[in-house]
């Protein structure tokens, strides 16, 4: 009985400590006397987030309920507090007049144990800083136009592909073509490699895109999310391992190829290779995190931009 009285007293703290922790972390906005939305225990105002409806169409919709409540307002998801700005001129003043003090995105990155989720999307600071500057001169409208002719090889082969598969039926499965036409521009344009998905749904770099793009675990990411710095000290990834070590066995060829051979081409991969002859060169797996970044964010999101456009 004295055991059990023990443990029952040793959970009933736990639970108060829990609660004493969740109550104060939903008390943030009201300590800062900004406008908010009431929270429900725990959950906050994000209840069946991710698993009933995608994280956009959350602040989508609490945006558009509540944005009466003034130029900036305080919602809750699960215990984290986050800032809904509603004001044109104040989310100018963020993201371009006072940008400096808001480059971080509040996304996880592992560097240590997951190299390739340290891309300039997610890092933070000094690193950001160092590869935004890096980076920047990669995008010039010149270097860009560059890619031009790339891009419309590929285009060339996307009509024939079309053609052919509506001659039967005079039907089309636009994301899929799209998203096949997409990995390619990225592959010959980032690596210079013809990937041929548009003839082929089963190249590797197809097959390993939508993988990509797979349901990742709810729970892991709901850790690395709210608890990063508790996810990086338990070594928590986010990338998929496969699509990580293939993408690096990519670049790796890549890289060692052009080096042997003293090739040069208008691509993406030429861009970052010629940063190590900088002062302060990129690293292999910066340049590797990089090209990972520019692959997945150029294919997804093109092709879903393309489908909707069309």
């Amino acid at each position: 009985m004295e055991l059990l009285s023990l443990l029952f007293n040793v959970l009933l703290a736990l639970l108060i400590i829990v609660y004493l922790f969740v109550h104060r972390k939903q008390q943030y906005w009201k300590r800062l006397n900004v406008p908010y939305v009431e929270p429900e225990f725990f959950y906050g105002n994000s209840r069946g987030i991710d698993k009933s409806f995608p994280s956009g169409l959350f602040f989508r919709d609490i945006y558009l309920k509540h944005k009466s409540k003034g130029s900036i307002f305080g919602v809750y998801v699960y215990v984290e507090p986050f800032a809904i700005v509603t004001n044109l001129d104040l989310i100018k003043t963020i993201m371009v007049k006072e940008f400096n003090t808001f480059p971080s995105r509040g996304t996880y990155h592992n560097e240590e144990d997951d190299p390739v989720s340290a891309s300039l999307l997610n890092v933070e600071g000094r690193k950001w800083h160092r590869l935004r500057n890096k980076l920047s001169p990669t995008f010039t409208s010149g270097k860009l136009k560059m890619m031009f002719s790339t891009i419309v090889e590929v285009s060339d082969k996307f009509i024939e592909r079309i053609e052919k598969e509506t001659e039967a039926t005079g039907q089309l499965e636009i994301k899929d073509i799209l998203s096949r036409f997409t990995t390619d521009v990225i592959a010959k344009t980032a690596f210079g490699i013809e990937c041929n998905s548009l003839d082929d749904r089963e190249t590797a770099f197809y097959k390993i895109g939508l993988r990509a793009f797979s349901t990742a675990n709810f729970l892991k990411r709901l850790i690395v999310t709210k608890y990063q710095n508790l996810a990086r000290k338990f070594h928590i990834t986010t990338s998929d391992k496969e699509v990580s070590d293939f993408y690096r066995d990519v670049v790796e060829q890549t890289v060692k190829y052009r080096d042997e051979n003293n090739i040069q081409r208008n691509d993406f991969m030429n861009l970052l290779m010629n940063t190590r002859n900088t002062s302060d060169p990129l690293t292999f797996n910066e340049i590797w995190a990089q090209s990972v970044v520019f692959i997945l964010a150029g294919y997804e999101t093109s092709s879903t931009a393309l489908t909707y456009t069309l």
